[in-house]
């Protein structure tokens, strides 16, 4: 349940981060707190998947995990948008 709760807090931090500091944000808030967390989730998944390193070594890890994957799908979405 707290892993659940990190995700979401990590993933909504960055992905409200990514918004503020980009003012030309073709994504209002609201997709930017969206995807955040997706990618947070997608990361932990994909960690776990592939076992990288064990998830269950602290807070510390998960934040970092959740981040990066926010910000890789974040900008995924970016590079798709300019590319259309």
């Amino acid at each position: 349940m707290e892993t659940i709760l990190l995700l979401i807090i990590t993933g909504g931090i960055t992905g409200w981060l990514i918004s503020v500091s980009i003012r030309d944000s073709f994504m209002m808030l609201a997709a930017n707190l969206t995807v955040g967390i997706s990618g947070a989730f997608l990361a932990h998944w994909l960690v776990g998947q592939f076992n990288l390193f064990n998830l269950n070594s602290g807070l510390f890890t998960s934040m970092i995990t959740a981040a990066v994957g926010a910000l890789l799908l974040l900008h995924l979405f970016r590079l798709i948008r300019q590319l259309a």
